[in-house]
């Protein structure tokens, strides 16, 4: 027994020196995550990196491997966390805080920039890289006389130092391009070759600045042929052959270039870019079918016809060569991507389902690819289901973070699901990764418009057209913004900004027409407004402020002429509008004749437009008649939302409810998730049935409606809780109701009723009084009196 026991704990001393102290095991992590690093697998360098900072999350060295690798990947935020937490486990880690410090350079943070040159001066005085770093904050700072002391330190430590060279060379240039090039000359002719490069890159820059188009030839040449492998400098010396009119000489480079090795894609590739960019797909078509014959495996050759394809407006025989490649290698990068360009032209050409169907097969094999998570995403967007939608893109974002489509269809995404603050900080996170964004600029300018944050509207829509300033669509918005805020001053500034730019096909006559016609100004409205409508055949919003602006000027007859001009055009886009808006004229007019056979003929013609079925209705005094014409709008155009509603209005009015409440059933079968109809059908059995059944049917239908801001809404939510009994819910929806509109004396009667019911008889006084002291009829008035006089 005592032997056993023996055994026993010699085999768990063993057993725990084998697995060592975590500080053992992490440096052993660690010696093999640098050997793999300098051998260039990062791959698998990441992974014995990480399994070190897993056992010390602080150890510097790994975080400073870790940010090497991302470095190497170009994931510059993963880096960049890397080292922050390099430089507070070692402060004294030097490597970690130059490149630490030259992130913030880079990203223009100047005073953290500046933060860790002074740690570094303390550090590593006599470091060449560490004067550089500072001269090149100190210049950023506009201390130039102090970045040049900088540049010469540097210079004094290390005189071979290239990236110091370089930088005093551009400052020579800011003098003088020769004074440049001269110190150029003196490195590239005193250092090896092998550190020259950099510096006759930069003395090609400048002899081009100089106009010496003769030395950027010799100098592009002499780097291709001492650099073979470097495809970029024969792309430069052709596309200098090309800006010279010689471009049988570029395609006669680039071409041999392709025959030094007939395996090289990428340089066929570069071929092929080369001719397109000359307008020639034909000779580009050609070119890569004979690679592809050359190269049969190299996928990205096949990727590109097909993107040649698609560009030349060719989407069946894209899709072919898509397919072809998918199915020889469907789990290469290019075949996943081909793969997915299968899935993207068959959703393009209307055939959903076999795009859907080829998405679900991709992420069967890779779960995370984020091109079919993005399709997926945007089906999903489509068909309304918003939170698979959500989930799909933050898939996509946890792998690609910085991914503009993600982050802008995230947004709108959460603004479907009226997540404002969401779809706000979504919106800015798209703008920090692309400033420049229209898209996001414009809808995140839009998003605050509606909240009335004009302020942070206008700061937007002017960020985005300092840089693009002929952007109409920021512009137009930008107008009426500041017309919300009534800075029609501003606006009819930016509005005139805006005509004078040459891509503004009548779309600035029509803002500086609607400023103009804010101000009361028809008859320059009118101008405005008629400029826009010569330029914008088709366009009914120009035409339609014409007429207004025409009408409050008080020129009928001139707006009606307008009209008979627009009927008897040969184009005609405008016809049928200018017949809707002469309908709506001669009704006004009282000429019941004319703006029938008007309205008559545009619903014949257009029978699913509502707002003339709407007109023609309006011209009958007779709610029977009414009825007919949304009667004869539904034969002809069954299931019509809008005109549905319109028809149970006109039941309501007429107080046919049973019949009202049956076409609010045929709306909700037909579309389960519309508002109008949810709240409509609700307030019908709230107010015109007594039963429990109906209350109890109503709550149900209202509880839908419990995220809208809309008060009514709200409103019928909350009545409904009241109807069923539920007091203190009612109560809470109904306080929120009248802080929204308390104007409103039907919702402070129904707060005082839900006040009464719950014992709160000095709420509910208070309310009732307020719902009976105004004048207006409406359901419960006769109960809101009787119930006050009772307190």
């Amino acid at each position: 027994m005592q032997v056993r026991k023996t055994l026993l704990i010699l085999s768990v001393a063993l057993l725990l020196a084998a697995c060592g102290s975590p500080e053992q095991r992490a440096t052993e992590y660690l010696d093999k995550a640098q050997k793999l690093y300098d051998e260039g697998d990062f791959v698998k360098a990441r992974i014995e990196a990480q399994n070190a900072a897993q056992l010390e999350p602080k150890n510097a060295k790994a975080r400073y491997i870790l940010a090497l690798i991302a470095e190497e990947e170009k994931q510059y935020q993963q880096m960049f966390g890397h080292l922050m937490v390099a430089v507070d486990s070692d402060p004294s880690n030097i490597e970690a805080r130059l490149k630490l410090g030259t992130l913030y350079f880079l990203g223009q943070s100047w005073d953290e920039a500046s933060t860790q040159v002074d740690e570094l001066m303390k550090l590593a005085p006599d470091d060449a890289r560490v004067h550089l770093l500072n001269a090149r904050v100190l210049i950023q700072k506009e201390d130039q006389a102090g970045g040049l002391a900088e540049i010469a330190n540097a210079l004094k430590i290390d005189p071979d130092y290239v990236d110091a060279i370089l930088l005093q060379s551009a400052a020579d240039a800011m003098e003088s391009i020769d004074k440049g090039l001269a110190s150029l000359e003196v490195a590239i002719n005193r250092l090896p070759p092998d550190k020259t490069r950099a510096l006759r890159e930069l003395r090609v820059i400048m002899f081009a600045q100089a106009k010496r188009m003769s030395d950027v030839e010799v100098g592009l040449r002499s780097l291709s042929e001492d650099f073979p492998d470097e495809q970029s400098y024969q792309i430069q010396l052709a596309q200098y052959y090309t800006s010279q009119g010689r471009v049988e000489e570029a395609d006669e480079l680039l071409k041999k270039f392709t025959e030094v090795d007939p395996t090289d894609a990428d340089k066929q590739l570069g071929y092929v870019q080369f001719l397109a960019s000359q307008r020639d797909a034909e000779r580009a078509e050609a070119a890569l079918k004979t690679f592809i014959e050359e190269n049969p495996d190299a996928g990205k050759l096949r990727l590109a016809l097909g993107q040649l394809y698609e560009g030349s407006e060719r989407p069946d025989d894209a899709r072919k060569v898509y397919a072809e490649l998918g199915k020889k290698q469907p789990k290469s990068p290019e075949g996943m991507a081909a793969r997915n360009r299968v899935a993207a032209l068959d959703i393009r050409a209307g055939k959903v389902d076999e795009g859907r169907a080829e998405i679900e097969k991709i992420l069967t094999d890779a779960p995370d690819d984020a091109n079919a998570l993005l399709l997926r995403s945007g089906l999903r967007f489509a068909d309304g289901k918003y939170d698979d939608a959500i989930a799909d893109l933050r898939l996509v974002l946890r792998k690609e973070a910085d991914n503009n489509r993600a982050l802008l269809l995230l947004a709108q995404a959460y603004l479907r699901k009226d997540d404002l603050v969401l779809a706000k900080d979504t919106y800015r996170r798209l703008l920090e990764v692309a400033p420049d964004s229209p898209e996001g600029l414009q809808q995140l300018a839009a998003l605050y418009a509606a909240n009335k944050d004009y302020a942070d509207a206008e700061a937007l829509l002017r960020k985005r057209l300092e840089k693009q300033p002929d952007d109409l669509i920021s512009s137009g918005r930008l107008v009426e913004v500041l017309m919300s805020q009534g800075e029609t001053v501003k606006a009819e500034a930016e509005a005139r900004r805006m005509m004078t730019l040459t891509n503004q096909s009548g779309v600035g006559d029509f803002s500086l027409g609607r400023v103009l016609a804010t101000k009361k100004d028809y008859n320059a409205a009118a101008d405005a407004f008629r400029k826009s409508v010569a330029v914008r055949d088709g366009d009914p919003l120009p035409l339609e402020g014409l007429i207004r602006s025409l009408l409050a000027a008080d020129k009928k007859a001139e707006a009606i002429n307008t009209l008979n001009q627009q009927l008897d055009a040969e184009s005609g886009q405008n016809k049928l509008f200018a017949k809707y808006l002469l309908g709506n004229i001669y009704a006004q007019d009282g000429d019941q004749a004319k703006a029938e056979k008007n309205l008559e003929e545009v619903v014949a013609e257009k029978p699913d437009s509502v707002a003339a079925w709407a007109a023609l209705a309006s011209l009958d005094k007779d709610r029977n008649a009414r009825i007919a014409v949304y009667k004869r709008g539904l034969k002809e155009v069954p299931g019509n939302t809008e005109l549905q509603m319109l028809l149970a209005t006109e039941y309501e009015q007429d107080k046919r409810f049973d019949d009202a409440a049956v076409v609010y059933e045929e709306i909700l079968k037909a579309t389960p998730a519309y508002e109008p109809a949810i709240n409509n059908l609700a307030a019908l059995l709230l107010d015109q049935r007594t039963d429990k059944a109906s209350h109890n049917r109503a709550l149900t239908l209202a509880k839908a409606l419990a995220k809208t801001d809309n008060p009514a809404m709200l409103d019928t939510l909350g009545w409904a809780h009241y109807r069923v009994g539920q007091y203190p819910e009612a109560i809470s929806v109904l306080e929120r109701v009248v802080g929204k509109a308390g104007s409103f004396p039907i919702f402070r009667y129904h707060l005082g009723m839900a006040y009464f019911a719950a014992g709160n008889t000095v709420g509910a006084k208070q309310e009732l009084t307020e719902a009976v002291a105004k004048e207006g009829d409406y359901p419960g008035r006769d109960e809101a009196r009787t119930t006050l006089a009772k307190l």
